[in-house]
């Protein structure tokens, strides 16, 4: 098949850098190279180790977004409480920017202390990453793009619609693997790359026939503690109604979460606001629990919406609308879950989350010497 008549496919492309800040300067670039090359960019984070091995994440998309939502909210919030001041506005509108991108760059993501210093100590001192999640027909022009960053290590993984998945790599450690099943396509001139053994971090997709069966199987996960193997950490669920119709549920992170996390932190907020102008008006203790719990019911409203703004838009990593070049991946009446886990990850991890019906892929993230590279 001629290259430029092959249809998208979702790639996920690494590269790694020597110098903490400079995955950070070549987000636009690379973005940039994805477009040109006729793809569509999904989503991505940038990882930065310092010189003393201080790992950090962040995915520049979502603390825009992050700061973007949380502008509009306080603003508004702020014109409300101030009777239409648009000084107010302005002012909180700014302090919710700052509050809403520092919240976004610092939080949104699901690695725990415990997997960045981990991943700081095998990237190695003043190193960088940036993984990118994109839509393209070609992953080895794609990859391509990479070439003139000079970086430490570049792969990239295309995922077929079958879940296979072939990686081809290059930079300072080059190579090639294969997944079961995966078409055969252009050799690349390289060296095997390393194994699973190696691995940092993996990530798992799962592909269930039935719109909600994702769900179901996240459900009958069994709860940590005891002899309960590790459950990979769900980031993303994905649905196809039997009419193609899709969705994108973040189970941490996305609208029901942080609505959920809103209502609660903003009410109790409105409650101690409510509560303090009530007794400095000097209304007695009626007054306080009056102005308190009216206070705070309103406060909830608005941070329900707040909660609700910012899952949508912060929350999850790439929308329904954004999915429509990589479709085949969500068959009519089927549904996939994206994961992370610990290492190189077992048969009894996967199946915490697997159901005999279940399609898997399991993409490794290997660490070597200043930087990592994929495997299948």
């Amino acid at each position: 098949m001629n290259r430029s008549q092959q249809s998208a496919r979702l790639c996920v492309l690494l590269v790694c850098f020597s110098g903490a800040k400079r995955a950070s300067r070549v987000t636009s670039e690379l973005g940039e190279g994805v477009r040109s090359g006729g793809g569509t960019l999904l989503d991505q984070v940038v990882l930065r180790v310092s010189r003393k091995g201080k790992a950090m994440v962040h995915d520049p998309r979502r603390t825009r977004a992050g700061a973007l939502t949380s502008a509009l909210t306080w603003g508004v919030f702020g014109l409300l409480a101030s009777g239409g001041s648009w000084r107010s506005l302005v002012f909180w509108a700014l302090i919710g920017a700052v509050c809403g991108g520092l919240y976004a760059y610092f939080t949104e993501h699901l690695l725990s202390r415990s997997q960045l210093k981990r991943i700081g100590e095998r990237m190695g001192p003043d190193t960088s990453a940036l993984a990118i999640w994109a839509e393209a027909a070609d992953a080895e022009r794609l990859l391509s793009k990479t070439a003139p960053l000079q970086p430490e290590t570049a792969s990239v993984a295309a995922v077929a619609d079958d879940l296979s998945a072939k990686v081809f790599a290059g930079g300072a450690t080059p190579g090639q693997s294969s997944s079961p099943g995966a078409d055969e396509g252009p050799p690349a001139a390289t060296t095997a790359v390393t194994t699973a053994a190696t691995s940092g971090l993996s990530m798992l997709l799962l592909r269930y026939p039935g719109e909600h069966a994702a769900q179901a199987a996240l459900k009958e996960a069994p709860k940590a503690g005891g002899d309960a193997p590790q459950v990979p950490q769900v980031e993303l669920v994905f649905e196809s109604a039997r009419s193609g119709k899709r969705r994108v549920i973040g189970p941490a992170k996305g609208v029901a979460a942080m609505a959920k996390s809103d209502v609660l932190s903003w009410g109790l907020f409105g409650v101690a606001y409510g509560a303090i102008v009530g007794a400095v008006g000097n209304g007695g203790i009626l007054s306080w629990i009056e102005n308190g719990v009216v206070t705070g019911v309103l406060w909830a409203i608005l941070g329900l919406f707040a909660g609700t703004l910012y899952g949508l838009w912060a929350g999850r990593g790439v929308s329904a609308r954004r999915l429509k070049g990589v479709g085949p991946l969500l068959p009519p009446d089927s549904s996939v879950i994206l994961a992370w886990a610990d290492g190189a990850v077992t048969e009894r991890t996967i199946g915490t989350l697997s159901t005999p019906d279940a399609e898997t892929l399991v993409l490794h993230f290997n660490s070597v010497a200043r930087g990592a590279i994929l495997e299948v």
